[in-house]
This record gives structure tokens, sequence and C-alpha cells, in this order.
């Protein structure tokens, strides 16, 4: 046997052979994933009420988890900065505890260190091709999940012509789709991530069922009536056009997603006119509505910010510190009360950064989404020298390794998308502490890792 076929065989073995039934903990970070994602337990306990001690389930599932992953022999990998904004986050609970309420920040933390434990846990466990694409075709299962769910919301909450649509309750078991800021925001980047999931699916079944997940994203952006979820699906969907290699092809998904929304308009506007609401981002902007009340928690949460510069007024805090920070009557005078005010969103993720954590706060997210792009950039610059100029031909390494090296740099590139699809709906909607950008950070990070140690596999073959 030649060395090539020799190494053939081992890259194969190492890629295509299924995990073993040792690794017992894979399989539990996996159906931990399903627990986050689709959230079963919430399901449940929302339509039976006796169910509700479920939702204790999957959190304590993940602390034996982690409990079994310290114990063992595995080799451990970390995260420097998602670490350094968990302990940021950790400290903003004491800051809000001495600033006089942590209650928000209490149920923050809870949720943001699931989200980091469950990164720790994948980042060990998740560690080889098949194993990674089941995550990436989950998270697609994901966005088609709820996109059926949001289209379902129109037979138990009607949009009614005497209601504002933009009130309805949507998914209304979910604690974050629950209303059309959160859905919204999720069809968006789902949108995105579909978009490019659909060019790596091989089975019929799988292109069928992405492209019908493209369809039913633009349909819940539209039926979510939010201003900002279109702002964020236009540009998500130039920037798809701008970043694909194939114009033609990004320029007739362009054309499609605007024909959908045409159809979507006229199957989910009864007795509303949505493009009126959409009409509102240039005829009022920040004078009226939404656009006003938003410009005034900004401007109040900049003032937060200057009365606490470095350190922040701690993790969910800002919205409690309006009431202290804001004279009485300047509240009223823009229709608030303190009781109603007391609490609220900023409604922009760069403002929630700067008044909750200060500049040391703001320095820390800084770090973190850096290194969010520069392992995102790392991830393709890698996958083009391992797979050659044109990755679709096999050039340099054997075929196996060069169509991995394809479906990797196409979902390193969904990623990208759905982070940017994050980002321009993060202006407008308190997406922080939601589930969106700490699964594209684990996935983003987690593919990274792979991606390395196929590399280094690839060195000591060749060597």
């Amino acid at each position: 046997m030649s060395v090539n076929d020799n190494n053939s065989q081992i890259i194969r073995q190492r890629l295509f052979t299924p995990p073993r039934t040792g690794d017992r903990i894979y399989k539990v970070v996996l159906f931990l994933w399903v627990l986050q994602l689709f959230e079963p337990a919430r399901l449940l306990s929302y339509y039976v009420p006796l169910l509700g001690p479920l939702k204790w389930i999957p959190e304590l599932l993940l602390y034996s988890t982690v409990f079994a992953w310290l114990i063992s022999s595995r080799k451990k990998r970390g995260y420097p900065w998602f670490t350094a904004f968990i302990v940021l986050s950790l400290f903003g609970t004491g800051v809000a505890l001495f600033g006089g309420n942590w209650g928000i920040a209490r149920l923050i933390n809870r949720q943001l260190l699931q989200y980091y434990l469950l990164a720790l846990l994948s980042f060990t466990y998740i560690n080889d091709e098949k194993k990674l694409a089941l995550l990436f075709l989950m998270y697609f299962l994901y966005f088609f999940y709820y996109a059926l769910w949001g289209i379902y919301s129109l037979k138990i909450s009607p949009i009614n012509p005497d209601v504002n649509p933009a009130a309805r309750i949507i998914i209304p078991w979910h604690h974050q789709f629950d209303n059309r800021d959160g859905f919204g925001t999720a069809m968006g980047i789902g949108l995105a991530y579909c978009a490019y999931y659909y060019s790596i699916s091989q089975r019929r079944t799988f292109r069928v069922l992405s492209g019908l997940s493209i369809l039913l994203c633009i349909g819940g952006i539209v039926l979510s009536f939010a201003r900002g979820v279109f702002i964020g699906m236009s540009i998500t969907l130039l920037y798809i056009w701008y970043k694909s290699k194939r114009k033609i092809i990004g320029m007739l998904l362009l054309i499609v997603a605007t024909g959908v929304v045409f159809v979507a308009v006229t199957f989910v506007s009864s007795g509303h006119n949505y493009w009126e609401t959409m009409n509102t981002i240039l005829t009022e902007g920040s004078s009226g509505g939404t656009g006003a009340d938003r410009k005034t928690l900004w401007g109040w949460a900049w003032r937060v910010f200057l009365e606490n510069p470095i350190i922040g007024v701690g993790t969910g805090n800002a919205g409690v510190k309006f009431v202290s920070v804001i004279p009485e009557d300047e509240i009223l005078s823009h229709g608030y009360t303190k009781g109603k005010l007391w609490g609220r969103a900023i409604h922009c993720v760069p403002l929630t950064i700067l008044a909750d954590y200060g500049l040391i706060g703001a320095f820390i997210f800084a770090m973190l989404i850096v290194d969010f792009l520069r392992t995102n950039s790392r991830t393709r610059r890698v996958l083009y020298a391992m797979g050659g100029p044109n990755l679709h031909r096999p050039t340099t390494i054997i075929e196996e390794n060069s169509t991995i090296s394809r479906r990797y740099l196409v979902m390193s590139s969904a990623i990208l998308a759905c982070f940017v699809a994050f980002w321009v709906n993060a202006l407008f909607y308190e997406t922080l502490y939601s589930a969106f950008l700490w699964n594209l950070i684990t996935m983003n990070r987690l593919l990274f890792v792979n991606v390395m140690a196929m590399r280094e596999e690839q060195k000591a073959l060749n060597e």
C-alpha cells in the first residue's frame, strides 16, 4: 500500500467513523443542545402546568454533565474572552447588588452561565466532522421549527384589524419569541443561516426543507411587523449578495425574497397595511412611535453611562437606574411614570454594554467580538489553504477532506452572515442576553477548533 493510500485510509477513518460507544458524554451534550434550542420542557410545562418542574431538568442535567467533564481525563478546552465576559457579568451582579437591585442580574447570569458551560462541553466533545455536521443540522432545524410556530401563531393569535399587530403574541410558551422583537430577530438570523445551509444540502429532502425554511423565515419577518427586523432583513440579503461568488445566484435570492415578501404581506396583512408600517421608518424616524421611544431611552442610557463610566451600573441594571438618574419631571414629560420606566430595556446592545458595564466592560466585549471576527477569518484562510483555490474541485488533499473543507467554509460564511444579521437587529432590540449571540460565538469557535485539529492532523500525515 502506498503512503498516499495509507494517508487516505487514516483520514477517512478519522473523519467518517461514528463516535465510539464509550463517548457517552457527547450524546448528553448533544441532548443538552436539543433542550437549549427547542426547549421542550418549557413547551410541555406551558400547556400542562403540572409539568412545571420539568423546566429544572435541562439545568440540572447541564451541571451534572459539567461535573462529569471536570473529573474526566479528556483534554479541556477553554475560551479566554468568553470566560472574561462571564467574569464581567458576575462582577456586574455584585455592582448591581450594591447599586440597590440585583434580581435581574441573577437571572441573566444564570442564563449566560448555561450558555458558557454548554460551550465548554461542546469544545471538548464535538470533535469530528460528523458531530459538528449534526450540530449544524440541529441549528438549521431550530429555525425551521420556530418558523412553523410563527405560521401557526396566525391561528392561535390571529391578526386582528382592530388591534396593533405589533402587540400580538407570536409563540406564547417561549420566553424570547413570544414578542415580535425576539421572534423577528430569530427569523432574520435564520434567513441568513438557511440561505447558506441550502448550498451544502446534498440530499434532496434537506434541499427542499432548507429552501422552504428560507421562505418561512421571510414570512416570519413580515408577520412580526417589526421595522428594525425589516431593515435587518434588507441589509442581510444585500450582504449575502455582496459576499456571493456567484452574483447572479445572489441576485436571484434577492428577487425571490422580494417576491416572497409581497406574497407574505398579502397573506398576513389582514386589515393592516404592512407597507404603511414600514414606511414610518422614513416618515417618522425618531420623531414618533417606537422610534421616539428608543431615542429617549438611548439618551437616558447614555446619561446613565456618564454617571458610572468605568464599571457601569451592573448587569441588567441600566433600566433600574433610569428612575434615580433621570429627574421625575423629565420622565413625566416623555409620557412615562417611574413605575413604567423602572427596568425598561434600552433596545440597543452597544448602549446596554456601556450602561451596564462601563468602559471596562466595553473593552472586554469588544475583544470578544474581535476574537470572533479574527477566528472566523482564520478558519476560512486555513480551509482555503487545505482545499486549494477551488474547494469544489479537490486539489492538494484527498477528496473526502476537500469536501469537508468546502462544507466548513460555507458554514463559516453562514455564521458570519448570521453575525451580521444579529448586529443589525441588535441596534434596535435588547438581544444581548438572549441565546442568539452566544450560540453564534460558540459555533464559530467550535468550527475553528475542529478546523485547526484537521490541519494539524494533515500536517502530521504529510510529514
